[in-house]
């Protein structure tokens, strides 16, 4: 007996999907402009190639201020201009990736639509007034190291792959979030290998995954040492948290969260994400138990939302809801793609 082809979207229906797709970019950049801080923006990020930014915590967020210079070299555009065009890319790039991943999976375009609807939506719902280059080129990266773990994450074998190393590499230019990768991609190979009974296995890969975040942390801090120049905030307003690297904000995120007339919108986002944290423990914890492993993609982005979510309570600014953008592509896959990865199901 023959089975039918499944049914797939018309080129015209793919056209109008990918329309979609710009029509939310440009709403969004129009929505930017109306609520962004274009002196602030400008002083933090146009020079920060020649170590003039707001302070030494942004010196190492190199990435995209050199794709903005990359633009304005090619056509002459003015910085702002150049800055538009990279944050069209970024969030359009990042509908793209969506989009053709459900065409791949479904040959249909419902589920890349929802998706990247969840993508702009979020965009508009965590925006601050300091929405900087970098959270944007950091959220698009984001999503394609998402993607590389449900899509080839299937054992550890898969540690060498090419695109994950380009990726850590984009993602340490990119910001120091790139930190918490490491250790959540430490933590999925120990967890991994706890699952399958020879946790002697993991611990190779595990000290190697160790030995590169440690040098990417060192990787930061020189970088900062030896390019940072001067401050471009007015005198008085770098506080020393700032001044010193921006290691510890528990103090003013205690305070924040403490304090619901200041911050009720950190408050609630922070709920939530506490709460999405304690139902991964408990699937994690019950898989242990019953010794049904957890496919290494799906678990890599539980404990990556965790190790997010633990670096921002720790190292952000809670109140500043774009911290958070970073992480919307690693809930927006857990969400919306049950069951295992593409990897998984090839066998890994």
């Amino acid at each position: 007996m023959s089975t039918s082809a499944p049914v797939r979207d018309s080129a015209g229906r793919r056209l109008l999907a990918v329309a979609t797709v710009g029509a939310l970019t440009a709403g969004y950049l129009w929505f930017h402009r109306r609520t962004h801080d274009a002196g602030d923006l400008r002083s933090a990020a146009e020079h920060l190639l020649q170590g003039r930014t707001h302070w030494v915590t942004f010196q190492n967020r190199l990435l995209a201020p050199a794709l903005i210079d990359a633009v304005r070299g090619a056509t002459g555009w003015e910085w702002l201009r150049a800055f538009y065009a990279v944050l069209a890319a970024s969030l359009a790039g990042g509908g793209g990736v969506l989009l053709w991943r459900s065409w791949r999976d479904t040959g249909k375009s419902a589920r890349g639509l929802a998706q990247t609807a969840g993508w702009f939506l979020l965009a508009v719902a965590l925006n601050h007034r300091w929405s900087y280059p970098w959270d944007f080129t950091g959220a698009l990266l984001f999503l394609l190291l998402a993607v590389w773990a449900r899509d080839c994450f299937g054992s550890l074998a898969s540690l060498k792959s090419w695109r994950l190393a380009i990726l850590l590499a984009a993602l340490a230019l990119n910001r120091e979030s790139s930190l918490f990768v490491f250790a959540a991609l430490g933590a999925t190979v120990l967890v991994a290998g706890l699952q399958a009974g020879r946790p002697a296995r993991a611990f190779v890969p595990a000290v190697f995954i160790a030995l590169a975040g440690g040098a990417n942390l060192v990787g930061v801090l020189l970088v900062r040492q030896a390019l940072f120049v001067a401050p471009t905030r007015p005198a008085g307003a770098v506080g020393p948290e700032m001044a010193s690297g921006n290691f510890n904000q528990v103090r003013h995120n205690w305070h924040v969260l403490t304090h619901p007339g200041e911050g009720w919108p950190a408050m609630i986002v922070v709920a939530g994400l506490l709460l999405l944290t304690g139902l991964i423990g408990r699937e994690i914890y019950r898989a242990l138990r019953a010794a049904q492993p957890l496919a290494p993609g799906r678990l890599f982005l539980q404990l990556g939302g965790v190790a997010g979510t633990g670096a921002i309570l720790l190292f952000a600014d809670v109140s500043e809801l774009r911290v958070y953008f970073e992480f919307v592509p690693v809930w927006l896959l857990l969400a919306t793609e049950a069951g295992p990865g593409r990897a998984e199901l090839r066998g890994g």
